[in-house]
């Protein structure tokens, strides 16, 4: 389904099998930690090479040798998971249930097919489509009603030359797929989603990233109750969020959420306690506008009991905020803080009590002026610190001014001798 020497992230094609139903829990185990487990057995057995995350604990990236890749591509065609000519260019045949088309070029092979159209709709289950135009979302032979029983659909629309008129009618089209589990959708110049996004009530995974004219969420996403993980990158329009988001029960990761200048928005995050993954954005405010936003956030955002991972980029504030602490966030186990080139210290309310913190990376923090003592005493599970460029650190046992500079426990257990 890929091109060859692509780098994948682990989170993705876990997503994708479970979308496809490849992966269940097992022993307790969710269905995400189970379909991390695989990935990590393929890479102990050389199927996959895998690259660590930042701390070092999970493969987040992988790619696939070409061999093995030759090897699959051969099974794949053996038992109809693919259908691929010659050249490795998709082909939609009666048995088709994955299909993936990387530039319009590829539609080709799809608009000459003659299989009977009536067995294509009851067989695929997955489409891919990459740097796609108005001749993918025209072709007659991959119109969604059609596409029953489709589970996965990822699509990178080409940024220029784009109608919106076209892709309204496309993005309607697809809230007709309920089978649909994953949906991720990119460079799209639409302003708003459709309001029927909301009968998508097997959606589990939702990815929106480069919607640069998207201004607001339909409120009708609040029914999307099976919904696991909801990623948003690029959305620089994005003004507020459904007031009543909280009622998405069985939500676990929201990454990479902008936060804008919407009381709304962090209001709608207090019943969102069973968080286990979180990412903010803060950019582009900074100055008193970012002031602003910060007070806010401090006094409108409530404790998330379950985090264990928290991720703050381009943070406004000269202090971390007030919720920063080890009595809201009692599970915490990996802090990132990166770009908060206004951050002078961490809040008095940061150093209250005991952090469960293994893993902690700070990233261009210019002006924090924090010694190493003070994080090694809160936070006495600290086994790794990450650092890029915070010059004003003080008695690391590490060069702060590096790009990315290293302290792990095992190496080095007498914090402060230098």
């Amino acid at each position: 389904m890929l091109p060859k020497d692509i780098r994948i992230e682990v989170a993705d094609i876990v997503y994708w099998w479970i979308g496809e139903g490849f992966v269940s829990e097992t022993n307790g185990r969710t269905t995400f930690e189970t379909g991390k487990e695989y990935v990590l057995e393929l890479c102990n057995r050389c199927l996959l090479i895998g690259e660590h995350d930042m701390f070092e604990r999970n493969i987040v990236f992988v790619k696939i040798h070409d061999l093995v890749r030759d090897m699959a591509i051969k099974i794949a065609r053996e038992v109809n998971f693919t259908s691929l000519d010659e050249r490795e260019m998709p082909e939609l045949s009666a048995e088709s249930r994955r299909l993936r088309i990387f530039d319009n070029g590829a539609i080709e092979n799809v608009e000459s097919t003659r299989a009977d159209n009536s067995k294509i709709e009851s067989k695929l289950r997955t489409l891919w489509g990459l740097d796609i135009e108005k001749e993918v979302f025209l072709n007659k032979n991959l119109e969604l009603r059609k596409l029953k029983r489709l589970r996965l659909l990822i699509a990178w629309f080409r940024s220029k030359n784009q109608e919106q008129i076209i892709m309204k009618d496309w993005l309607y089209r697809i809230t007709s797929l309920l089978s649909l589990v994953y949906l991720g959708l990119h460079d799209c110049i639409v302003e708003q989603l459709p309001d029927s996004i909301g009968n998508l009530r097997n959606l589990q995974f939702l990815t929106l990233s480069n919607f640069e004219n998207l201004k607001m969420l339909p409120s009708t996403m609040t029914k999307l109750d099976k919904l696991i993980v909801f990623r948003i990158f690029e959305c620089a329009s994005l003004t507020c969020m459904p007031e009543e988001i909280g009622r998405l029960s069985k939500l676990e990761r929201l990454e990479r959420l902008p936060y804008t200048n919407s009381s709304q928005k962090i209001a709608s995050r207090i019943e969102l306690k069973h968080l286990l993954r979180v990412e903010i954005s803060f950019f582009p405010y900074y100055g008193s506008e970012g002031d602003a936003f910060v007070s806010k956030l401090n006094h409108l955002l409530s404790p998330l009991q379950c985090l264990q991972e928290l991720r703050l980029a381009c943070y406004p504030g000269q202090s971390t905020p007030v919720w920063l602490n080890p009595t809201s966030l009692p599970h915490l186990k990996f802090l990132c803080i990166d770009f908060g080139r206004r951050l002078r210290y961490m809040s008095p309310e940061f150093w209250e009590g005991n952090w469960k913190i293994e893993g902690l990376c700070m990233m261009e923090l210019f002006e924090l002026e924090e010694e190493s003592i003070m994080f090694l005493r809160a936070m006495p599970s600290l086994r790794m610190v990450r650092v890029f460029d915070c010059p004003r650190l003080k008695s690391f046992p590490l060069d702060v001014t590096q790009d990315d500079a290293i302290w792990r426990k095992e190496d080095d257990d007498t914090p402060g001798k230098h």
